[in-house]
């Protein structure tokens, strides 16, 4: 009966009415689309609704293995839902289930009017993917949303995605440097601030690129102590035992009273089996520890036991009780650090020919030469700050006089003992100038 009327239910005027004043818009088909699926399927809305209820409960719950197929039906059920692409990139990043994650992550951004977090979540998938380039880009685009929100984090994450290596287009070192550049202004008083980028490397784990951006800050701060420590933490962390003990080294050259540094150093050299060494480390670490530390004397004992000291692994063992008195520390272990400081002054010494007129630097050289034994040395080098200083200064000229003063000392107390040799007090002092010497 071609006289009959379709009947499509209430509310098809209505639709009818707005489809034929847009009948070019993009969502016409699918509009039409989904309103023939539910004349087809009446109890679908039903279901939709308790499709979602279910959701609501097995988010909550965690329960991501029953988050998973119910959000399938839905997505079938609205496509172009963001919000559903969204969750369900959530409920696949719970389970690493990284590629689903990436591909809607995808669907959602391109779904929606991206926001910061929206994007840097893209940018972290796609960067798990092994896609830098293309992470870089997100992390981009998460930047020009809200750049008053970008992070330390985000801009590391911006400068290592142009850096790192991947199959989706050749690394940026401009772009990358310019990013790491901006995370590093955004903590001023941070570790990135004072160490380079090798910091952000280093607390991310990444121990190998902690490394190559440790020692390209060194080539121009190489008296930085702390900087050394750090170089050695990053070759600590890559079991890289003997790089490791050289850096230590050379950062308790330049600052021998951190006892934290002590115990690293003996950590690395109980790994390379060099036991006794190992030993003095430890011992001298909980010396100069402002708190007992039993751990580490029970270390120091434990390591003199391997090396066969019985009688000072007992001694270390018993020092392991609150009140008891650690061992002496061994002079050949302080004395180990003496190639590690003649090092460092031999790199000054360099540094000095290029830049002569550097006062701080000739006050670091005196004080290297000074660690080292050479008080003449030492004046001159503080001399030379009081010289090239632009405009005098105390501090500079005080140390000067201090070591002039040290060095005439022996000379005062010989004449006093030549005058009298007779004074017991004098030849303590006497000994104690030589010391010095």
């Amino acid at each position: 009966d071609t006289g009959r009327a379709l009947d499509l239910g209430p509310g098809v005027e209505a639709f009818m009415a707005d489809y034929l004043d847009n009948w070019q818009g993009k969502s016409a088909a699918e509009t039409i689309a989904r309103l023939l699926e539910r004349q087809a399927d009446p109890d679908r809305e039903r279901r939709e609704r308790k499709a979602r209820q279910d959701l609501d409960v097995a988010l909550k719950a965690k329960d991501w293995a029953t988050a998973e197929p119910v959000l399938g039906a839905l997505l079938r059920w609205s496509p172009k839902e963001a919000g559903l692409h969204d969750e369900f990139a959530r409920v696949m990043n719970a389970q690493g289930k990284w590629w689903q994650e990436l591909e809607a992550l995808e669907q959602a951004v391109a779904l929606s009017d991206a926001s910061a977090p929206l994007c840097i979540r893209l940018g972290d998938a796609r960067a798990r993917m092994g896609r830098p380039r293309a992470a870089a880009e997100a992390y981009a685009a998460a930047i020009a949303l809200a750049p008053k929100k970008a992070t330390v984090a985000l801009y590391y994450k911006l400068g290592f995605s142009h850096e790192a290596p991947g199959h989706d287009g050749p690394p940026d070192p401009r772009r990358a440097a310019e990013a790491y550049k901006s995370a590093c202004a955004l903590d001023p008083k941070g570790a990135a601030a004072r160490f380079g980028v090798g910091a952000l490397h280093a607390q991310n784990g990444r121990w190998k690129e902690a490394q190559g951006a440790y020692r390209a800050r060194l080539s121009t701060d190489p008296l930085n102590a702390e900087l050394h420590q750090r170089m050695g933490m990053a070759h600590d962390r890559c079991y890289e035992w003997p790089e490791a003990e050289a850096a230590y080294r050379r950062a308790l050259a330049l600052d021998p009273g951190k006892a934290t540094w002590h115990y690293r150093l003996g950590f690395v050299l109980e790994r390379q089996n060099k036991f006794y060494n190992a030993a003095a480390a430890y011992l001298h670490a909980a010396r100069l520890s402002k708190t007992h530390q039993p751990d580490w004397h029970y270390r120091a004992g434990y390591v003199l036991e391997k090396a066969g000291r019985l009688d000072e692994a007992c001694a270390a063992f018993l020092a392991v009780q609150p009140k008891a008195v650690p061992p002496e520390p061994s002079a050949a272990y302080l004395a180990s650090f003496a190639p590690s400081l003649n090092a460092h002054i031999k790199d000054v010494r360099l540094l000095l020919e290029r830049t002569p007129n550097d006062t701080a630097l000739w006050i670091s050289y005196s004080k290297l030469a000074e660690a080292a034994g050479d008080l003449k040395e030492a004046a001159r080098a503080a001399s030379q700050a009081v010289i090239r200083a632009p405009a005098p200064d105390d501090t500079y000229a005080k140390r000067q006089a201090t070591l002039e003063s040290k060095l005439r000392a022996p000379r005062l107390v010989e004449a006093r003992l030549v005058h009298d040799c007779t004074r017991a007090q004098e030849w303590l002092t006497y000994s104690t100038v030589l010391e010095d010497h």
